[in-house]
């Protein structure tokens, strides 16, 4: 109760010296914020600050302001706090102050300055359950850069820790999910979904029916998102199972019109499966091979969904819809532009391959030679990998060079 009536004491303008000296004043203003009482905590900490202006305590109190600030959603102004504090000469509070810059500038959308803050923090926080989060919120912003190896690296690690929140530990699991059935690392993903969920569980279902689809298994896949459908887990498992099974008439190239099949759950979409639904309404278009449709589709998706998970593949689709109308100063530009935004892409040897046949076709067919022989540095998948190797021996017999061309066909 005293150390309440410390923190109204600096709100209405009141000293208690008799009551309380710097000291006692500083850790009833700590426990106001330990108790979650920001909005005081604030005030007794800007009430504090007038009284001592000198403070040994003074930085350590701006950080408290600060992440109270963080708390109730004041971000502009933590910002500024925290801003500050990062040249502070305290190294435990300057290694704070960049990590949750870090995160507001995730939240912002500002993914390189995060990166930048939160590396700082990682390579120099000591406390264990704050470089935990860290290396979560690294994790994030290496995941929405398509830089999925590195994500890989601090997630995999991050399943072990004691220090992550069971929200963040499941995110983890679903984002290290999406990346091994990319990667088409199917024994990964399914010894993942094994360990965290149960057989009965949606999200097991849901991720099995993933890696299904991955390996074409079409049959298993619808199956099991049948099941989900049948159990009426909820409208939001619902909605993601019934997405699988669009995502099987599509890859079996089932001769639907595309509002046939989107108009089950177009009135009542949530917002959790927007992007991925508008993907595939672009997706069903591109597989029909209606490229001038598909290109308005996947240029609304690029612009709206910006950090979809799908975006790598709605740029390559792009890319590739463009090329086949013949607009192929277009598709070089989107492809130009996702390379430079996403350099680590896992897409990133498909689309150089795209703008070898891009350059190919403007007639520079020794760019082109480059871009494929970049594929063939580059690609992780040895089938890409193979044919831009014919693709430079083809064009190397193209210009005349034979002998090159037939070592690059031995190669």
């Amino acid at each position: 109760m005293v150390k309440l009536i410390l923190i109204f004491s600096f709100i209405c303008g009141i000293t208690f010296q008799s009551l309380a000296g710097e000291k006692e004043d500083y850790y009833a203003i700590t426990k106001t914020y330990q108790d979650g009482f920001y909005s005081l905590a604030i005030k007794g900490i800007d009430g504090f600050l007038k009284k001592y202006p000198r403070s040994q305590y003074r930085d350590d109190l701006l950080l408290l302001k600060a992440v109270s600030l963080y708390n109730i959603h004041k971000y502009p102004q933590a910002t500024d706090i925290f801003n500050l504090l990062k040249d502070s000469p305290n190294t435990r509070i300057k290694n704070q102050a960049y990590f949750y810059l870090g995160r507001l500038y995730q939240d912002a959308n500002e993914i390189t300055k995060a990166e930048e803050m939160l590396k700082y923090a990682w390579s120099n926080i000591k406390d264990k359950k704050l470089k935990a989060v860290c290396g979560y919120e690294l994790g994030l912003v290496y995941f929405r850069n398509r830089d999925y190896k590195s994500a890989l690296r601090f997630w995999e690690k991050g399943l072990n820790s004691e220090f992550l929140s069971p929200s963040e530990i499941r995110a983890m699991i679903n984002n290290l999910l999406y990346i091994y059935i990319l990667k088409k690392d199917w024994e990964k993903a399914e010894e993942l979904i094994s360990k965290y969920f149960k057989p009965r569980e949606p999200e097991y279902l849901y991720f099995q029916a993933r890696v299904e689809l991955s390996r074409k298994n079409f049959e298993k896949a619808e199956e099991m998102a049948n099941a989900i459908i049948k159990n009426n887990f909820s409208e939001f498992w619902s909605q993601k199972a019934k997405l699988i099974q669009i995502w099987v008439r599509i890859e079996k190239e089932e001769p639907l019109e595309s509002g046939d099949m989107f108009s089950d759950i177009s009135q009542k979409l949530l917002p959790e499966i927007e992007d991925e639904y508008r993907y595939l309404q672009a997706y069903a278009l591109y597989k029909q091979k209606r490229f001038a449709a598909a290109v308005r589709w996947y240029q609304r998706f690029i612009s709206r969904y910006k950090t979809s998970r799908f975006l790598d593949r709605a740029y390559l689709e792009l890319v590739d819809s463009l090329y086949n109308i013949n607009k192929l100063k277009e598709a070089k530009r989107y492809a130009r532009e996702f390379l430079d935004k996403f350099p680590n892409s896992l897409y990133q040897a498909e689309i150089i391959y795209s703008l070898g046949w891009i350059s190919y076709k403007e007639g520079d067919l020794q760019l082109a030679i480059e871009e494929f022989k970049k594929v063939a540095e580059i690609a992780e998948d040895e089938e890409l990998k193979i044919n831009a190797l014919c693709r430079v021996g083809d064009l190397l017999s193209e210009i005349g060079e034979l002998d090159a061309a037939i070592r690059q066909y031995d190669y």
